[in-house]
């Protein structure tokens, strides 16, 4: 097939794969070219129409995409006759039962021709997109990171799970032995040429595509280099050009997913605090258009804690974008804070294709560091102000615990006289574990270096700003610098040939067990910043730009710290409104026991009248309780509040209630 080179195991079993485009090294990888997809050959006359059906798998397998409605999906199929099936694909994995009953769905429709297009398919998600001879991926898309959880019977979850992908990829032509990197961490998978063929090896002699005791995860362009993609894509609609595919058709289907909830409308610019316009300095377009530049200032301050920054950061842009900004800059000045904000925030930046996103390292904490490197790598261009750092972005875990209530006596776990008996803490204790597993490190890993390899930045140091398993070292060929790893600097130098390339080997950039963090001009050195700059006019006139305006949302870290205030504040008030009806509870239930052991030793008994009144403000109370945890369970389900307060916690508020509720039933 055009285009199309060979894998092979050691048996020798040929497998279909992409054109070798560049050295595939994990831990540290040269940008990589793209490689062009081939058409695939014609599968009858349907292929002539170029209708396609899309499935769009999104959030848990198992959970929000599951395999009956797969099969839901394929009964609309077997109706509309698409002459492809295309699974839309962004998803971080689910259960294995799940995925493999998800996997058993599409290899039983035999006459149903797959493809997929990522964004991410990670751990199940990953073995669901093997299954499809066609895969596409989108740019700073990832698939792999499918080791088994280590949860009771590791290594029969791993062989278990090993046994799923091999199934997959068998079904979609895609070699094993490639399914069980992304699995088994413990091998390390190379790769060699012979002629036009690539062929795959476990420990072999060739060049390092997995090192071992790591899991693989790819970014899109090592996707395609090693042919487990056809080709980059950004959408469905685009998919069909690259596979020769005339008259491209989509066929819709009737929803067979989760209904989805509507994201959260996005706040206004206040308008007693909007963009002013600034004195002019330098924009970042063409000097024809120099006359109308405006760069937009965004600024990123503080710790990157709760989605109302990723709230404001998208408001800013929509204004940006009114404003007809040119450049949009964001200035970061940040020690770091949570993937999941970074993650709203990139995403925000790589949907802007109306103007040059860039970064600004600046400001009194003079750092981008861990989150905030993170956003720095997804914009165009870094710049830094003399004497800021950047780098040092290893991930950690954050799980959410509710500690069960103390004082177990009587039945249903509660004391007689205080039968109300509320978690030990308002909220969820958090546990931060310093390192995550190798399945969750492998797909960091990867995203880093997906976005150093889109954006033009070295891919090694993307990685060590992750993973501190790696030395970096600078070379030069030629006298042109890159930076590799240490064995793949070796390998460098072992292969060099007289009157080939000249190799020299540099300084050690980052040594074996230490997370990267650069000074601005180390990272000017290593070409990961584009200039050192003072302010927003010399970033300008850095990018070649004259006479343009410069505007900033000023309004935003004060609409982010009131915000942030009002929604903590409202959880807050209704927790402490759930303590305090909670101890009048208590106060009648203590005094309903005094007066009933005081009748015991002869002290006069309690009247019925001023029981069933005690009895009944109990009562009351629980249902003021009940109400509280009613109101912070619509919160837990609202975007704008899933920060401040977990689902685990309102439902052992709720358990505290209705055991509460039987307690004072039987008083």
């Amino acid at each position: 097939m055009p285009g199309r080179g060979h894998f092979s195991n050691r048996s020798g079993a040929p497998r279909r794969a992409g054109v070798w485009v560049a050295l595939l090294l994990l831990a540290a990888a040269p940008a990589f070219a793209a490689a062009v997809a081939a058409a695939p050959a014609a599968q009858g006359s349907a292929i002539g129409k170029s209708t396609y059906m899309v499935i769009p798998i999104r959030g848990t397998i198992g959970k929000d995409f599951q395999a009956s409605q797969m099969k839901a999906y394929l009964d609309q199929v077997s109706k509309l006759s698409p002459a492809i099936v295309v699974l839309d694909i962004d998803t971080t994995g689910g259960d294995i039962r799940d995925a493999e009953a998800l996997i058993d769905a599409m290899i039983e429709a035999r006459n149903v021709r797959f493809a997929a297009i990522v964004k991410r398919a990670l751990s199940a998600g990953a073995a669901v997109a093997m299954t499809c001879e066609d895969l596409y991926i989108t740019e700073g898309g990832t698939i792999g990171g499918a080791e088994a959880s280590a949860s009771g019977a590791a290594d029969r979850n791993l062989a278990a799970w090993s046994i799923i992908c091999r199934k997959a990829a068998q079904h979609g032509g895609h070699p094993t032995l490639l399914a069980e990197a992304l699995v088994d961490p413990s091998f390390a998978l190379t790769t060699r040429r012979q002629g036009e063929t690539v062929i795959v090896e476990r420990d072999g002699p060739g060049d390092i595509l997995k090192a071992r005791g790591r899991v693989l995860t790819f970014t899109a362009q090592e996707a395609v280099a090693c042919g487990l993609a056809r080709g980059i894509v950004d959408t469905v609609a685009a998919m069909g050009t690259r596979m020769g595919l005339a008259h491209w058709q989509e066929l819709a289907a009737a929803p067979a997913t989760p209904a989805v909830t509507a994201p959260a409308a996005t706040p206004a610019v206040p308008a007693a605090t909007a963009t002013p316009a600034a004195a002019p300095v330098a924009s970042a377009v063409p000097k024809a258009a120099a006359a109308a530049a405006k760069a937009y200032v965004i600024p990123i301050s503080g710790p990157l804690a709760s989605s109302v920054l990723s709230e404001a950061v998208e408001t800013a842009l929509a204004d940006a974008a009114r404003q007809k900004a040119s450049v949009v800059i964001f200035r970061m000045n940040t020690g770091g804070g949570y993937i999941f904000v970074a993650d709203k925030i990139i995403s925000l930046i790589e949907k802007i294709d109306w103007a040059t996103p860039v970064a600004f390292v600046n400001g009194d904490q003079r750092q981008a560091l861990s989150a905030g490197a993170y956003i720095c790598l997804s914009t165009r261009k870094i710049f830094m102000a003399p004497g800021t750092t950047i780098g040092a972005a290893t991930p950690y875990h954050r799980t959410v615990t509710t500690p069960p209530p103390n004082n177990p006596t009587t039945t249903f776990g509660f004391p007689q006289n205080r039968p109300f008996v509320p978690p030990t803490s308002s909220g969820s204790k958090l546990t931060v574990a310093l390192e995550i597993e190798e399945k969750m490190m492998s797909v960091f890993r990867a995203r880093f270096r997906g976005l150093a390899q889109t954006r033009g930045y070295p891919p090694a140091l993307a990685e060590a700003m992750v993973d501190g398993k790696t030395t970096i070292v600078e070379v030069f060929i030629d006298g042109k610098q890159d930076l590799v790893s240490d064995e793949e600097a070796r390998r460098l130098e072992s292969s060099a040939r007289p009157g080939g390339g000249k190799f020299q080997r540099g300084r050690t950039v980052n040594s074996f067990g230490k997370l990267i963090t650069l000074t601005s001009q180390e990272a000017l050195d290593y070409k990961l910043c584009a200039a050192l700059v003072n302010n927003e006019k010399e970033l300008t006139q850095a990018m070649g730009i004259e006479n343009c305006t410069v505007v900033e949302a000023t309004w935003l870290p004060q609409w982010v710290e009131k915000t942030d205030k009002e929604r903590r504040k409202k959880v807050e008030d209704l927790i402490s409104y759930y303590f305090a009806q909670g101890e009048q509870v208590n106060a009648a239930a203590s005094t309903m026991a005094t007066r009933s052991a005081d009748s015991r030793y002869g002290y006069g008994a309690i009247n019925p009248t001023d029981q069933r009144r005690l009895r009944d403000k109990c009562f009351t109370s629980l249902k003021e309780c009940a109400k509280a945890v009613t109101e912070l369970e619509k919160l837990a389900k609202d975007p704008k509040y899933q920060d401040y307060i977990h689902p685990q916690t309102v439902e052992a508020m709720k358990r505290s209630v209705e055991g509460a509720n039987a307690q004072v039933s039987n008083m």
